[in-house]
């Protein structure tokens, strides 16, 4: 069922016959990321979850009981002066707390038919407030999701688990999610000098003769050049700089051919940021903006990242650039960006944003002077999650800076070997190799950092370590902290002539070393751990029972009882169920 039980209509699609429900504004059905309404049989669903206090001055949140909709045959009497829902077929008022009650004209469940009472309240899905309602007005409490997270009581969907009982739903109700993008006006104009001219000129002998006065430039007279001024700054009467360039501004009416004046005003910078990526891949080109060819053969553009800010500016502005160029049939593709992150923004310390009226903005020439540029680059990494915003704290800098010192001792010392055998350096090495590796991809940096740090505790513990596990860490290493890197790598790896580490080809994890050959079994009796158990990796069930059977401890809590149950989960648990 839904999250939302008494559900409050749209003030300006109301459950009126003949009424189309609005989309594009938040919905809470199963399913619905953008989405106000789902229909069934032509009759509205669900509404936009609404307040706490939905109908009426002091209403209570409705008890949850699904999706609802008027059964047939009802009548909704109409609006009231906020535009909300009064009653189907004449029940009274508000709702509960605002001179209504509960009953009256049933709401009925659209899936098994079940009639319910209905008021017009909403409330999010498993409020424990639904439950207070319920037992105030004797409602029935149905219980619809398990405790395992399996749909009961749901008619065709019971048994289903609740990620795929909401697609199921949607489908069935023949609801479909929609985005509403928050595109908003945005002044496309500035008075500056720098940026795109406006294509337009203002004639007033067309302005008297026809009303209009701007026009634009003929595409022949395309582009438009900035002309080369003395002055960048605006005028003191708050005009473009370009309005001085008079002999720039005066120019002929493409139309009546008489005098005109260019508009000095110029685009935003996000005009041009719009489509920049189209030209890169033509710039040279003098007769379109770019080779339909070549945009076929590089576009889409694999990776946008950009700060959050980025969402509802640049990177929708973009988008609509290029959808608007698609209908014109001048790309190839409809959506420019194949992928898309977003970093976190770095705060001040205590989690305010950094400004300069506050005083808190850290200067990164400060840090690198105390620190170095390579500690300052992985601290903003290790801090946290790369889509997080993050407090910027002076204290954890010097973890970073001690493992980067911990890893220059261990380069300057003769620990490091080729004939040197370390199977379990080798081993830790390939297994941080693969986390490495895959933490890059999923932009996990602060993860793979932490890796790294294990990996080098290890080593500057190892009596020896073999040299190929020092290649491999150096080169892991690299592309996190560039400058210690390659100055390590020069030292054991360059003595003959200079090859630069960052164009060593990227180590690739042995499948063999990455698996410990022995895996820690938790033992457990009626659920309760009695035991740890160090066995081969990938032993059998009868291979753990008997390691466990032969361990004191735990015959002592086997001896006498009748086992009636064995869990066992492959090297990780062994569960006596016993009684």
């Amino acid at each position: 069922g839904c999250g939302v039980s008494h559900v409050r209509p749209d003030p300006v699609a109301a459950w009126l016959p003949g009424s189309r429900p609005r989309t594009g504004q938040q919905g809470n059905c199963p399913g619905q990321q953008a989405q106000s309404c789902l229909q069934y049989n032509l009759s509205p669903l669900s509404y936009r979850l609404a307040p706490p206090v939905a109908a009426g001055d002091g209403a209570r949140p409705g008890a949850r009981a699904g999706c609802v909709r008027p059964c047939r045959g009802a009548r909704v009497s109409g609006l009231d002066g906020r535009g909300h829902l009064l009653a189907w077929g004449g029940a009274g008022g508000h709702g509960p707390g605002g001179g209504g009650s509960v009953g009256g004209q049933p709401g009925c469940k659209p899936v098994s038919g079940v009639e319910i009472p209905a008021n017009i309240l909403a409330v999010p899905a498993h409020d424990e407030r639904d439950m207070e309602f319920a037992v105030q007005y004797g409602l029935p409490i149905v219980t619809v999701v398990s405790d395992t997270g399996e749909l009961v009581d749901s008619g065709p969907f019971s048994g289903m688990r609740a990620e795929e009982a909401k697609k199921a739903i949607v489908s069935y109700v023949n609801g479909r999610p929609k985005v509403n993008y928050h595109l908003r006006d945005w002044i496309f104009s500035r008075q500056r000098y720098w940026g795109e001219p406006i294509p337009l000129v203002y004639c007033d002998a067309c302005a008297k003769k026809t009303g209009q006065g701007w026009i634009a430039v003929p595409d022949k007279d395309l582009p438009v050049k900035l002309p080369a001024v003395k002055d960048f700054k605006p005028r003191a009467d708050g005009e473009s700089p370009l309005a001085s360039a008079v002999s720039w501004t005066k120019t002929k009416c493409p139309v009546c051919k008489g005098p005109a004046r260019r508009e000095t005003d110029v685009m935003p910078n996000w005009a041009g940021s719009s489509w920049y990526f189209l030209r890169y891949i033509d710039p040279k080109n003098k007769k379109t903006f770019a080779d339909l060819k070549k945009l076929k053969y590089w576009m889409n553009v694999d990776w946008y990242n950009g700060g959050m800010e980025h969402v509802t500016l640049h990177l929708l502005y973009s988008r609509f650039w290029n959808q608007f160029l698609y209908d014109l049939k001048l790309v190839p593709t409809s959506e420019p960006y194949a992928k898309r992150t977003a970093h976190g923004m770095i705060l001040g310390e205590g989690g305010v944003k950094m400004s300069k009226s506050r005083g808190n903005v850290i200067n990164p020439d400060t840090v690198v002077k105390a620190y170095g540029a390579d500690t300052l680059r992985m601290y903003e990494m290790f801090m946290g999650p790369f889509d997080q915003a993050i407090a910027w704290d002076p204290k954890s800098i010097e973890g970073v800076y001690r493992f980067l010192n911990r890893v220059w001792l261990i380069g300057q010392g003769d620990t490091i070997s080729k004939t040197a055998k370390n199977d379990e350096l080798l081993r830790l090495t390939e297994k941080t190799l693969k986390k490495v590796d895959e933490d890059i991809e999923k932009m996990a940096f602060n993860t793979a950092i932490s890796a790294m740090m294990v990996l080098s505790s290890e080593m500057a513990k190892a009596e020896k370590i073999p040299e190929k596990s020092w290649a491999k860490f150096l080169i892991m290493l690299a592309p996190f902290a560039p400058h210690i890197t390659e100055e390590l790598w020069q030292m054991r790896f360059g003595k003959k002539r200079f090859v630069s580490i960052h164009i060593q080809k990227w180590p690739t994890w042995d499948p063999k070393l990455v698996t410990d050959a022995n895996a820690k079994v938790v033992v457990q009796v009626n659920g309760k751990t009695r035991a740890v158990l160090t066995i081969p990796a990938g032993s059998t069930q009868q291979d753990a029972e008997r390691a466990a059977r032969e361990e004191a401890i735990i015959r002592r809590y086997l001896d006498n009882q009748q086992v009636k149950k064995i869990i066992f989960v492959k090297d990780r648990l062994l569960n006596f169920v016993v009684g």
